[in-house]
């Protein structure tokens, strides 16, 4: 073989290689575990190694009428607190450590996902 085939070989190999990072993190919410909520507890709750699109864990904490809830998962959806029609959600990431959004600390939410279970709640 000559050097051209040669290195056409290997740059097609190398660009077949790919690194994932993924990070585990819990996966539940405070309507179907009160582990899921605050104070936390791992007892029975699972962790799921998040794919590689979703590399960071977030924890979300709700509250629509007096009522909180808490979830957790795989995503990143950054770290602030927004009150949008009665409905009070604060939420953080993070990807320092695998199974990080178990800490008390504020994480990540998804309103709609909060109103649904709120809804859920009151039915």
């Amino acid at each position: 073989m000559d050097a051209m085939k040669i290195s056409f070989i290997v740059a097609t190999l190398a660009s077949c290689i790919v690194t994932v990072n993924c990070i585990s993190c819990y996966v539940c919410d405070s309507t179907s575990s009160a582990n899921c909520g605050d104070p936390f507890s791992n007892e029975g709750l699972t962790t799921t190694n998040c794919t590689s699109s979703a590399t960071k864990c977030f924890k979300s904490e709700s509250s629509l009428l007096g009522v909180d809830f808490v979830s957790r998962g795989c995503g990143d959806l950054g770290t602030d607190c927004v009150d949008v029609l009665g409905i009070s959600t604060c939420h953080s990431s993070c990807d320092d450590v695998n199974n990080c959004n178990a800490s008390s600390m504020i994480t990540a939410s998804s309103i709609i996902f909060m109103v649904v279970c709120a809804i859920g709640k009151l039915m």
